[in-house]
Order: C-alpha cells, then sequence, then structure tokens
C-alpha cells in the first residue's frame, strides 16, 4: 500500500461550523489530502468483475494476465476524512468485487466531500459491472458482459465485443467500436454510438442521438431509437436489410436520395414513415418527441 499524500496542488482548506439539525457543516474550500492502496487477484478464464464507489469516477481497461488489479484514490478535506472511507474488497473463486463505501457520518462537508476513484486493469475476456453514484465511467479493449452505470456523469465506451449495458442518470455517452448488441440510456445527455450490431436499444431522455450502423451488422431483433428532447441520426451501410418506423411530433424527416420511396404520413402535427431496406426484416423504431429524424448512407 502506497503511503498518503497531500495534494499539492490544492490550497489548505479553511474551516467554519455552523450547527444543522442532526450534525455540523464543515466548511472547506477543496479537497487537500489524498491516500491510495491497491487490491489484487489471481484470476482464471472469464471473471465476473463488480466495481462500485459511492462517489468518483471508475476507469477500466484489458491486460494479458490472469489477474485483476484495482487501484484505489481515496480524497478528502483531512486524513480522518480520507481513512473512513471503506474499502470493500473480496474474492469468491471467480468473482470478485470491490467498493469504495461512504461512512455513514454526523459531519457534513461542504465544498470538499470525500471521493473514491477506481482504476482497473483486467483480462481481455471478463464479465464487468462498473458503478458510481456520481462520477464518469470508461472502459476499454473488453469482451463478455459489459454494464458501466452512474447516477450523474458520462460514460465512454470504446473496442467492446458482446453485450454492452450504459446507463446514467445525467450524462453524455459514447460508444465506438461496440460489437454485438447495445442498450444505452442516459436521462440527460447526448448519445453518439458507432458500432457492428445485431441489437441496439439507444434513449435519451433530452439529448441528441446518433447511431452509425457499421457494415456486417445484421439485426437479430427489433431495434428502438428514442428521444423526448433532440434530433436523431442513423447511418446505414449500402448492404443492410430491415424495416424502418419513424416518427416525429415536432420536426422534420429527411432521407437520403434513393433510400426509400415511402410517402411521408402527416396524423395531426405528428410526421411519420415506414419504409424497407433492402430484403427487410426487423424493424427500427425511431422515436423523437421534439426533434427531426434524419436516415442516410455512411
Amino acid at each position: 500500500m502506497s503511503p498518503p499524500v497531500s495534494l499539492r496542488s490544492v490550497a489548505a482548506a479553511t474551516l467554519g461550523f455552523s450547527v444543522l439539525a442532526g450534525g455540523c457543516v464543515v466548511q472547506v474550500e477543496s479537497r487537500n489530502y489524498a491516500a491510495r492502496e491497491e487490491k489484487r487477484f489471481t484470476v482464471q478464464d472469464a471473471p465476473e468483475v463488480t466495481l462500485s464507489t459511492f462517489d468518483g469516477s471508475i476507469e477500466v481497461r484489458a491486460w494479458d494476465r490472469d489477474e485483476v488489479l484495482v487501484e484505489i484514490e481515496k480524497t478528502g478535506a483531512s486524513k480522518e476524512q480520507v481513512d473512513a472511507i471503506a474499502v470493500l474488497a473480496e474474492q469468491e473463486g471467480n468473482r470478485v468485487r470491490v467498493e469504495a463505501r461512504q461512512p455513514a457520518s454526523g459531519w457534513e462537508l461542504v465544498g470538499a466531500e470525500r471521493s473514491a476513484r477506481l482504476v482497473a486493469t483486467l483480462p481481455e475476456r471478463c464479465n464487468l459491472l462498473a458503478r458510481t453514484s456520481d462520477g464518469s465511467v470508461q472502459a476499454e479493449r473488453l469482451t463478455g458482459r459489459v454494464e458501466l452505470r452512474s447516477g450523474d456523469g458520462g460514460i465512454r465506451a470504446l473496442d467492446l465485443s458482446g453485450d454492452l449495458v450504459v446507463d446514467t442518470g445525467d450524462g453524455s455517452v459514447k460508444v465506438h467500436g461496440v460489437r454485438g448488441t447495445l442498450d444505452a440510456r442516459t436521462h440527460d445527455g447526448s448519445i453518439t454510438a458507432v458500432g457492428q450490431l445485431s441489437t441496439a436499444r439507444l434513449e435519451s431522455g433530452d439529448g441528441t442521438v446518433s447511431l452509425t450502423v457499421e457494415p456486417g451488422s445484421v439485426m437479430s431483433q427489433a431495434w428502438e431509437v428514442a428521444t423526448g428532447d433532440g434530433s436523431i441520426a442513423i447511418y446505414l451501410p449500402e448492404a443492410f436489410d430491415g424495416e424502418l418506423d419513424a416518427r416525429t411530433r415536432d420536426g422534420a424527416l429527411r432521407f437520403d436520395r434513393g433510400m426509400t420511396e415511402a410517402p411521408i404520413e402527416q396524423d395531426g402535427s405528428a410526421r411519420a414513415v415506414r419504409a424497407t431496406f433492402g430484403r427487410g426484416g426487423h424493424v427500427i423504431t425511431l422515436r423523437a418527441r421534439d426533434g427531426s429524424i434524419s436516415v442516410r448512407r455512411r
């Protein structure tokens, strides 16, 4: 375990106290203390790894070892505050779990709350669940079932194969090089996805959605793309079989020339179109409550 270190770039905290019901408030300018530790686990085949933190980012990458390495960086206003952050690390067979927990306390920190950032290096073939209540999540070069979840933060995924689930309460989602299935949601933010897909479900409560379908993609079931407030842009390869069901309540429907001759229907204030590409097949459903929809060839 590395010794605790002070963050040189952060000024010393100034303290002020005021009484609240059930505890005190510590007024501080910023975090000025950090401690680092690491956990190592020997695994076989494709391990199942769960990483979670109450506050802080999570970064995951791959290597060619049968070993899981998790580095934890804890920060806070003082050594006492940082030492109070508990790290649960356990292994049962090929299952590994590392969790940073915020202690129950009568002290409320204002401006210098505790956090615990996790940086993990895993075997390329693995099943992963990474979640944080507040912070960004990033994963790259993994094969298996991968779930990336954040209560408040952006999510990035690069070169993942298998089944990918992405969910954030507030933040953008960027996925590139995914191969397999994709289920991505954000309650407030944009979604940008590029991949060779068999299944796709993308949903934004408030933001634009862009999906680029790479050559070699074959639909294994219906796809869904939706946004509550924003535009949708879909880019399809030349050789692609499927059907399209697009509808927007307040926006335009646009297609590249020659993609479809289907007429745009007017249903009250909504515009809708159904079209067939190639030999047809499963349906891509596009829904924009307030925004345009465009479908283009790559």
